[in-house]
């Protein structure tokens, strides 16, 4: 393991898992997989603390009546009153004293991930601090009070009913701490990467999504990822990006136009309308076509992301998901692409039709006749309305497509479907209404539908999120349709 790439907060050094442990091994085959690409790569260093600090300060402060508690905000408070463990308060502060000030994204990383389960981004939401400030104290706070919050979610009521249906142990509850240094430059009064992205492969079929600033598809409005194939041209994204407000403590993320962030200098492409003229304030559009590192026809970094994806699958053996940050690299100023998380994942439709169960001894949400042959697994089960937000509706499923899962939508009018184009995490369409069978989309008609085992999970604009922890199986074999739990 690359002692640059992880490092230990707590001392325990016990085995990694899940994205921690795919990016410890993909940290030491980078040379083989990126030493010859035309971009510069290279993976941000990520520091951990294991679960067993988590049970430590449990322990420690005499906490296991939290499990009973409901209110989550009470529970918060408990976890934050009490002091970290001494030993990883003086990892901590030497952390602190040998990094440049500026952003740290402190999430979790769960053991299931190895399982090819994720926890939904709701529950364990990314933590953003901005590292600056002259009070050492109150940056070490600051950062404490992060590390605490993630504990403090294992038992927050919509995590403890995920992990109750997904039947986990208890001593499996405690997650990974991930303090990612994302090196993001500041740009005027904000941090933020020129770009984001998202690739994945399942070893047939390669696809992409790119964002300026910060990928957070869940916190963003109008910024809409832009969809690619790798080693295709990228056509040019949205005119807004999300960025990390520079101001000392936690952050707050917000969506800014790119015109301003091209005042700040350092966006590697502007964004200019076809018949804009040009003016002292667009110098950089300007800049040769030749040169781009993202966009255009001739990406380098499409091409760059192409060529890893691929190596990384034949290294591994199994379909692989990789996040990418480009932006100014710190110490030479050129531009370079960083690897910011990477893992495997389950493709929700698999290339062979699913058996039925042998015996009844599974949840059922619906057993149906069809002529269909199609299989699927999906995480997510989605009723969707017929005034349901559009635009809503598919950035939750591109967000879920390249979080690697997969959608049963039920609906009552095909006209979304010509609206949402085709999402590729819809490993399944049903709906109550018989007349849509003879619609050209391969639909599933089902009478009732038992939700009970799922957990929901969103209200969203005109349509009801629901998640299975442990996935909900599809399988129709040409005369009979089942999905179960």
């Amino acid at each position: 393991m690359r002692d640059d790439i992880i490092n230990f907060l707590d001392d325990k050094n016990s085995n990694v898992y899940g994205r921690v442990r795919t990016l410890s091994f993909i940290g030491e085959h980078c040379s083989e997989l990126c030493g010859d690409l035309d971009l510069h790569l290279e993976l941000l260093p990520v520091s951990v603390i294991t679960p067993e600090s988590g049970w430590e300060f449990i322990k420690n402060n005499k906490l296991n009546r939290i499990q009973d508690l409901t209110d989550d905000q009470q529970i918060l408070h408990e976890f934050l009153r009490y002091p970290l463990q001494e030993s990883i308060r003086a990892n901590l502060k030497k952390f602190l004293m040998n990094r440049l000030v500026g952003p740290l994204i402190i999430d979790a990383s769960f053991k299931g991930e190895d399982m090819g389960i994720t926890l939904p981004s709701s529950l364990f939401p990314s933590i953003y601090i901005v590292d600056s400030g002259h009070d050492f104290t109150e940056r070490l706070k600051r950062v404490e009070d992060g590390l605490k919050t993630i504990w403090a979610r294992v038992f927050f009521q919509d995590t403890k009913k995920y992990y109750k249906n997904l039947a986990l142990p208890f001593e499996d509850w405690m997650v990974s701490i991930v303090v990612t240094e994302p090196a993001a430059p500041r740009r005027g009064t904000f941090y933020y990467p020129d770009i984001s992205a998202v690739v994945k492969t399942d070893g047939k079929t390669n696809s992409g999504c790119i964002i300026p600033g910060w990928w957070e598809p869940s916190r963003v409005k109008d910024t809409i990822p832009v969809r690619f194939v790798p080693g295709s041209g990228i056509s040019e994204g949205p005119d807004t990006l999300l960025a990390l407000e520079g101001r000392s403590g936690k952050g707050v993320l917000t969506e800014i136009s790119r015109h301003l962030a091209r005042t700040h200098g350092t966006m590697n492409l502007p964004v200019r309308k076809k018949g804009e003229e040009n003016s002292s304030a667009e110098v950089y559009s300007s800049l040769d076509k030749s040169q781009c590192v993202v966009w255009g026809d001739e990406s380098r970094f499409s091409q760059m992301v192409h060529t890893f994806i691929n190596r990384a699958y034949k290294l591994l053996g199994e379909p692989v998901i990789a996040h990418f940050h480009v932006q100014p690299n710190a110490t030479t100023g050129e531009m370079s692409v960083f690897l910011s998380n990477f893992r495997t994942w389950i493709p929700p439709s698999p290339s062979t039709t699913l058996p039925m169960p042998s015996r009844d001894n599974v949840h059922y949400l619906f057993k149906t006749s069809s002529n269909l042959h199609t299989g699927a697994i999906s995480k997510y089960f989605i009723q969707v309305s017929d005034n349901a937000n559009r635009a809503s509706l598919k950035r939750l499923l591109d967000q879920i497509e390249f979080e690697g899962e997969g959608v049963i939508l039920e609906i009552s009018s095909t006209d979304i479907l010509d609206e949402l184009g085709n999402p590729g995490s819809i490993s399944g369409l049903i709906s109550k209404d018989p007349a849509l069978k003879k619609y050209s989309h391969n639909f599933i008609h089902v009478d009732d539908i038992n939700l009970k085992k799922l957990v929901h999970h969103e209200k969203g604009s005109g349509y009801e999120v629901y998640v299975c922890p442990a996935s909900i199986k599809l399988s129709s074999n040409g005369s009979e349709a089942r999905a179960w739990i």
